[in-house]
């Protein structure tokens, strides 16, 4: 599957804005789209029409124990998104700190589209599976 990483400099730019509107452009060509947004922001989720309250999202999931693919939303039949969740700042300090040295968080299935600084890669150790891992030691740029 084809992955197109965006990665705003600074918040503002239209990062988030143009990630939705490729999304919605490959749905329409018929492309199975799945988006990521990995930026505390969290704010692709409302290019979806998802309810501002929604705390949903796959950092949400991995600060509540559960798996990120509760996150995941459905927006039609070619398009579905991950939104990053809502956390406040304890919660985002507490999701950069790294848990057995490494920070990631498993997939199967990465983006077509990913809206942040996040990159794919094989993970190690034999697994089949994918992480999405910082590729520095910052959260985000």
């Amino acid at each position: 599957m084809p992955v197109i990483a965006l990665q705003g400099m600074r918040g503002g730019i239209g990062t988030t804005s143009v990630t939705a509107a490729l999304a919605w452009a490959f749905q329409q060509l018929g492309e199975s789209v799945l988006a990521i947004d990995c930026s505390a922001d969290n704010l692709l989720r409302l290019h979806f029409n998802t309810p501002f309250a929604l705390a949903r999202g796959w950092a949400r999931a991995e600060l509540d124990g559960g798996d990120w693919r509760q996150g995941a939303m459905r927006y039609s039949e070619n398009l579905d998104f991950l939104p990053f969740g809502r956390l406040d700042a304890a919660e985002r300090r507490n999701l950069r700190r790294p848990r057995g040295g490494k920070r990631s968080v498993s997939c199967r299935r990465p983006g077509a589209i990913a809206g942040s600084c996040w990159t794919c890669r094989r993970a190690t150790m034999g697994r089949r599976d994918r992480r999405l891992t910082p590729p520095t030691g910052r959260w985000c740029c």
